[in-house]
């Protein structure tokens, strides 16, 4: 199992950042494409944000989060679903976080353009609960109206229950 192992290994490592990577440049193609309701397409997730000290974050130093960023000033915030796939897609910094048994609870993430500000710190189990409400959101109801400005569609969906309008 992933999330608890006697030995976090490099390949652990590739593979977990992996499947965070897969999974959220999905969902941001599913934003980008009009393919989820727009509830979820305007979703906030939860996170700890991290401001930098202001040293230079750069290839060889990413593995040393502690002497980059001030901890002791980490705030809960909400970030919203496509700035979390924005986050992953150019992550600078991805690295795994465990508990005191070494089980996997979360991730640390800090993209190219982000680096310098911060870093976001995601709980797993939130990233989970993303993962199956996007997996479940099938639209079935749709309203558009045309945009002169931007001379394109404006699209609302939304999943509308049809049992309960019988």
């Amino acid at each position: 199992m992933l999330f608890r192992s006697k030995r976090w290994m490099i390949k652990s490592s590739f593979v977990f950042e992996k499947e965070i990577f897969l999974s959220l440049y999905i969902i941001r193609k599913l934003i980008e494409s009009e393919n989820i309701s727009t509830n979820n397409k305007n979703l906030k997730v939860s996170c700890f944000i991290t401001p930098s000290n202001g040293k230079n974050v750069h290839r060889f130093n990413t593995s040393s989060v502690d002497r980059l960023y001030n901890f002791p000033k980490t705030k809960k915030a909400n970030i919203r679903l496509n700035d979390l796939c924005n986050q992953i897609i150019h992550s600078y910094i991805f690295d795994p976080t465990f508990d005191l048994d070494q089980k996997l609870v979360g991730f640390w993430v800090s993209s190219q353009y982000k680096r310098h500000t911060a870093l976001y710190s995601f709980i797993l189990e939130d990233i989970i609960d993303v993962l199956e409400l996007i997996g479940k959101d099938y639209p079935n109801y749709m309203n558009t109206s045309y945009d002169l400005k931007k001379r394109d569609y404006i699209i609302e969906q939304y999943m509308i229950d049809d049992s309960k309008q019988k």
